[in-house]
């Protein structure tokens, strides 16, 4: 049976200017940070409303303000140059959570690997044995490698590998009021 629904999607972008108090040298800077949210209502085709479009709007607004509110961006001390713990710590769960969802997606292909490889007269329990082996070897590979990367990155001494220092901007000085 087909249900038919109608999805109303609206996208929102918006900017905000966060302060920040150097933990080095105690000045206070600022820099700005640019962030994009989608929101969406479905409804099914009786209950349509004119105010869809609206809903999903209020929707991707509320999603940007929470964005807006918790984002960090990798952004150094124009006075000192040094990267903030906290803005560290938020690129190093980006880090995790880009690898952590590589480590859920490498058994797929591995399992189809396994598959064609082993012979079709061996018994179920070699091949279950085979591929768990094949399976768990990989995604704790993958597991390793994010923890390498995640600790080598490491921008206040210089280490900002796996991204480039041309990603990393320096804050403005803050304006005194």
């Amino acid at each position: 049976m087909h249900i038919p629904v109608h999805i109303e999607t609206a996208e929102v972008v918006g900017h905000a200017r966060k302060q920040v108090r150097c933990e080095k040298c105690g000045k206070d800077f600022e820099y700005g940070v640019i962030r994009r949210a989608a929101g969406d209502h479905v409804s099914v085709p009786p209950f349509v409303s004119s105010r869809a479009h609206e809903r999903a709007e209020h929707v991707a607004q509320q999603k940007l303000e929470r964005s807006l509110n918790v984002a960090e961006d990798l952004v150094a001390c124009p006075h000192c140059g040094w990267f903030q713990a906290r803005m560290v710590r938020a690129k190093r769960l980006w880090l995790f959570k880009i690898a952590a969802l590589i480590a859920a997606l490498t058994p797929w292909p591995l399992l189809m690997l396994s598959i064609k490889m082993v012979p079709r007269n061996r018994p179920a329990d070699e091949f279950k044995m085979y591929l768990g082996t094949a399976v768990g070897s990989a995604v704790a590979l993958v597991a390793v490698v994010a923890v390498l990367l995640a600790f080598m990155f490491r921008p206040n001494a210089g280490a900002f590998f796996p991204f480039s220092k041309k990603d990393v901007n320096r804050g403005k000085p803050a304006k005194v009021s």
